[in-house]
């Protein structure tokens, strides 16, 4: 009889338990997590600080007597893996309550550990007013904070997805919020396009925003910046990035990869043969460059864990890679991004260029109608789509799905030009953005028509002297 022992019981965890039941009636399949809860949905942890979810049971979607319930799987939180004997093929686990050791075996091992927020080595990051948000219980903390200490201002630090998403929150909850962010802007990720979209949309709100700086010191009330300058703050979020759970991976010999995560084949099989992984701990392939990288999302991880135990239990499913499609919603303002930026398509080699066209998401004569920004990332000499970025009100996540989609199949943008995209006054507009994006890219790519993205403004204009008005 198959054993197959899960650790970590969150996105990829729980999925692998789900779908490793689903093949197998008689596989004995448990689950041991560190952590007090299962199955959580993590990336609703901010929309339940702004009040946008009213109730914390709508965040858990299993409990372990559920799981036992439905999947028939054994599930053990609370319970912290100290130690994988791979030549015994068990492992020696603790309860973080009790103390008590135990045993389990198996036969293969998926490693679902997930990652943790970068916590900085900064003098008052450990203060009683200082949160990350990753768990429920870091957001039952905040929510506490908020309801019992009434803080009135504060500072977000990192100005990532999570980062802007607590922002949002926050001034939700009444606060006066700032963000400190050591990038050249928030978003770091996207093109200045399309981030200068999300930087208006936080101003327009009250948020202070500060980039390139940096957080030196965190006081009670206040936090000082690299600049010299000292931020009013009752309460501090970080959010400066995610770190791969690893150690036990790493005390076990299991190998890491170049970019820093754990090392798996197409089959998601770590080097030892009876041994899988998934989700944000592992580094994957990315689909359009074929690099090894890190993508800690949602997405990929549930179907990395669906793989994992498909071929832990004798399966010969590839995991293709991923493609890094992320989206935020800050405040009324939608901004998202897929594959390949410009910049990294140029650095891993590819004589890349990218347009960005701005369009009504329906026909402007249809009340209603606002503008989305598409940004198109392709090859010069194959017209191949690399990527993008898009931004807008209404539309955007639609139209970086098409992105999504032609990076994956790898189509030219000649292709998007001539797709018939889904049109009615009220719903779209008979040259839809993203036929209009490919247009602009055939034109830059024949020469017909150029273009200059704001990343390449300044070279352009000192090296544009009698070729514009103006220039001298």
């Amino acid at each position: 009889m198959e054993k197959i022992l899960i650790i970590g019981g969150v996105a990829a965890g729980a999925t692998a338990a789900a779908k490793a039941r689903r093949l197998s009636p008689d596989a004995q399949i448990t689950m041991l997590e560190a952590g007090p809860d299962i199955s959580f949905a993590n990336c609703g942890l901010p929309y339940y600080i702004a009040g946008d979810i009213d109730s914390r049971s709508k965040l858990i979607l299993q409990s372990p007597e559920s799981f036992k319930e439905q999947y028939n799987v054994d599930v053990y939180t609370n319970t912290v893996v100290t130690d994988i004997y791979k030549d015994a093929h068990s492992v020696q686990t603790v309860d973080s309550r009790d103390g008590l050791k135990k045993t389990f075996e198996y036969t293969k091992l998926i490693l679902a550990q997930g990652g943790r927020p970068i916590q900085p080595d900064l003098p008052g990051a450990n203060s009683d007013h200082v949160f990350s948000l990753w768990t429920l219980d870091d957001m039952d903390k905040i929510d506490n904070h908020l309801k019992t200490k009434e803080p009135k201002t504060a500072v977000v630090v990192g100005g990532g997805f999570i980062g802007l998403e607590m922002v949002e929150a926050l001034v939700k909850r009444g606060l006066k919020v700032h963000v400190v962010e050591k990038m050249q802007h928030v978003m770091s990720i996207m093109e200045g396009e399309i981030a200068g979209f999300i930087t208006r949309e936080l101003k327009a709100f009250g948020v202070g925003v500060h980039t390139e700086t940096a957080v030196t010191k965190i006081n009670s009330h206040s936090v000082e910046l690299d600049n010299g300058k000292t931020l009013d703050a009752d309460m501090v979020l970080l959010s400066i990035g995610v770190r791969p759970t690893l150690q036990l991976a790493i005390n076990s010999g299991l190998e890491i990869g170049e970019a820093g995560g754990l090392l798996v084949n197409d089959k998601l099989q770590t080097s030892d043969a009876d041994i899988f992984a998934a989700g944000d701990m592992v580094e994957i392939e990315h689909r359009v460059n074929g690099k090894k990288v890190r993508i800690p999302l949602a997405g990929p991880a549930n179907r990395q864990g669906r793989i994992a135990a498909e071929n832990a239990l004798g399966g010969n499913h590839s995991y293709k890679g991923s493609i890094g499609t992320s989206v935020v919603r800050v405040f009324d303002a939608v901004a998202g991004t897929t594959g390949l930026s410009l910049k990294q398509a140029r650095a891993a080699g590819i004589e890349a260029d990218a347009v960005v066209v701005h369009k009504e998401h329906h026909t402007s004569y249809y009340p209603g109608a606002e503008t989305v920004t598409v940004l198109l990332v392709f090859d010069k000499k194959t017209g191949v789509v690399l990527g993008g970025q898009t931004a807008g009100y209404k539309g955007a996540d639609k139209r970086l799905d098409v992105i999504a989609t032609a990076c994956a199949a790898k189509l030219p943008v000649s292709e998007i030009a001539d797709i018939d995209f889904a049109y009615s006054p009220p719903i779209g507009t008979a040259n839809d953005a993203m036929n209009m994006a490919a247009y602009a890219a055939e034109n830059k790519m024949s020469g017909f028509s150029s273009s200059v993205m704001v990343s390449e403004l300044d070279d352009y204009m000192k090296n544009a002297t009698g070729n514009c008005i103006g220039c001298t």
